[in-house]
């Protein structure tokens, strides 16, 4: 296993890859706080990195969040690139909602 690699950035906001090598299946992950209207660009450099079988977004927003509106267009997106979505949820907390998207290289 690879320790996660902090990378930190102004304002208390970061990003951080984990990555766990295996040969029968490898993993990593990729989590950040930074805010966004929009996470489209930054899943996109994510995929062209380690261009991954399946891939799952999970996001965690309240109301006044700037990711608020980054679960609509999750529920919207079914296809990123060469992946196609095979899942989403959403859910709904007392402070916060919470989206999940799941994604495999089609056409498996």
């Amino acid at each position: 296993m690879v320790a996660p690699l902090p990378i930190f950035t102004l304002k208390g906001c970061y990003m951080t890859i984990h990555i766990t090598p295996e040969p029968e299946f490898s993993y990593v992950s990729f989590e950040t706080n930074i805010p966004s209207s929009s996470y489209r660009e930054i899943i996109s450099k994510v995929l062209d990195t380690f261009n991954p079988g399946k891939f799952t977004v999970t996001i965690f927003a309240n109301q006044v969040s700037p990711t608020k509106d980054t679960s609509k267009e999750l529920l919207l997106l079914n296809q990123f690139g060469k992946w196609q979505r095979r899942d989403v949820q959403q859910c709904s907390f007392k402070n916060y909602d919470l989206i999940y998207a799941f994604y495999c290289k089609f056409p498996s």
